[in-house]
């Protein structure tokens, strides 16, 4: 009796109709963004020096390394330890009421 109602609930996910419906299409993704040449020419000479396009580059890297990527991080590591605190209660209060 326990299979065949383990089985049955393992089984009834498979059975489900699907119940996720796109209204509208995903967004396509950019791969480059285009560039200014205004933005590469710095000193508005006419021509792009290999300094112009390392600083235009190191701006650009500057840009990428400022999203922020903490806050997944530390959601993660506190949701850690409230679950280990939360645990450690319940076998404190477990201890205490045994005995």
């Amino acid at each position: 009796m326990r299979f065949l109602l383990i089985s049955l609930l393992l089984l009834a996910g498979c059975m489900s109709p699907s119940r996720m419906v796109r209204h509208s299409p995903a967004p396509p993704i950019e791969q480059f963004t285009p560039i200014d040449f205004k933005d590469l020419d710095a000193d508005n000479d006419g021509d792009i020096s290999k300094k112009e396009i390392k600083e235009f580059n190191d701006k650009s890297s500057a840009e990428i390394n400022s999203l922020e990527t903490y806050a997944p991080i530390w959601t993660t590591v506190g949701i850690i330890a409230l679950t280990m605190i939360m645990c450690s209660l319940a076998a404190i209060f477990k201890c205490k009421k045994s005995e």
